[in-house]
Parts: C-alpha cells; sequence; structure tokens
C-alpha cells in the first residue's frame, strides 16, 4: 500500500537547509498542509491520509517533534492553514466532517498564547464546503476562502466563497 510521510524543511535565505523532520509515514500516512514558526519552534498542521483525522504538531527549533504534540479532533478532517498571532495566539482553519450544518463545514479555531481554546467556529451550509486560506486583515478581522461543492446532473461541481469573521469569530461584512 501507500504511505506517506509528513515533511518539514526550513531553508536560509542562500538556500541551505537549517532544519528537515518529518514523521514516519511507514506507519501514519500523515500529509502536512501548513507551518508557522513560533516562539519555541513551530507548528506544523494537517491530515492522516487512512484515517481522515487532523493533526496539529508541535515542533521545536531543532526540527524534533514533542512528545504527545499531536492533538487529535476525532472528526476534523484536516487542518490547512495556522496563523501565529504573535502574543496573542494562534488561529487554525480546516474541515470536519459529519458535525454542523451539512457533509462537511469549515472548522475555525482560536487558541491563546498557553494553547488554550479561546473559541472554536463552524461555517457551512447544506453542502460539502471546505476551507483553502485564512489570512488577517490590517483591521484585526480575518477573511476565510474556500469552496463548497456537490454533485448536479452526474458532475462534480465546486463553487468559491469567501468570509469575513472578526476577532470572535463572528461573520462580520
Amino acid at each position: 500500500g501507500y504511505y506517506g510521510s509528513g515533511w518539514m524543511l526550513e531553508i536560509d535565505s542562500n538556500g541551505n537547509k537549517k532544519i528537515e523532520t518529518n514523521i514516519d509515514g511507514n506507519k501514519y500516512g500523515y500529509v502536512f498542509h501548513s507551518a508557522v514558526k513560533t516562539t519555541t519552534g513551530y507548528f506544523v498542521v494537517g491530515k492522516n491520509i487512512y484515517t481522515k483525522k487532523g493533526y496539529i504538531y508541535q515542533i521545536d527549533k531543532n526540527g524534533k517533534v514533542y512528545k504527545n504534540s499531536k492533538i487529535p479532533w476525532e472528526i476534523c478532517t484536516g487542518i490547512k492553514k495556522v496563523i501565529n498571532l504573535k502574543n496573542k495566539g494562534y488561529i487554525f482553519a480546516g474541515d470536519i466532517s459529519y458535525f454542523g450544518n451539512g457533509n462537511s463545514d469549515v472548522l475555525i479555531i482560536r487558541k491563546d498564547k498557553n494553547l488554550k481554546n479561546k473559541w472554536i467556529r463552524f461555517f457551512g451550509g447544506g453542502l460539502n464546503d471546505n476551507v483553502e486560506s485564512i489570512i488577517k486583515l490590517r483591521n484585526g478581522n480575518f477573511l476565510i476562502v474556500g469552496y463548497y461543492s456537490h454533485y448536479f446532473k452526474g458532475a462534480y461541481r465546486k463553487k468559491a466563497w469567501i468570509l469575513k469573521i472578526n476577532d470572535d469569530g463572528i461573520k462580520v461584512d
């Protein structure tokens, strides 16, 4: 069968390897979507391709994965993006299945600098809603982009959407 490894590489401005680490795919099949630098190392986020569960890994400045650092959410189908909010914590964006409004929904998690949940929000309708990215805007709000998908007349269709939320995870215009 196919085995995937989660892999992270940091290079310097000259293209030289500074840090390289992976999570052994021979047992787990991890795929990483995004990484962000923190004061103690990195957050690397993604999913397990076999169990379809999302994961958040903490990796130290030397590339070593912290023990017990994966934080699985049983119904999360993948964390795709993480933003470091400096001294205010982190925001994670992913997808979740079998919970919320439809077949899959968008999951946004806001954690404080000590990694305690500040809030968790779900967004989506009756179709398959998926997140692709999230960015922080100058005014402190967040812009989330993604798509919803469905089958129509025998074909798989996707349509893009954009959502803006404030620092408390509430939709804004």
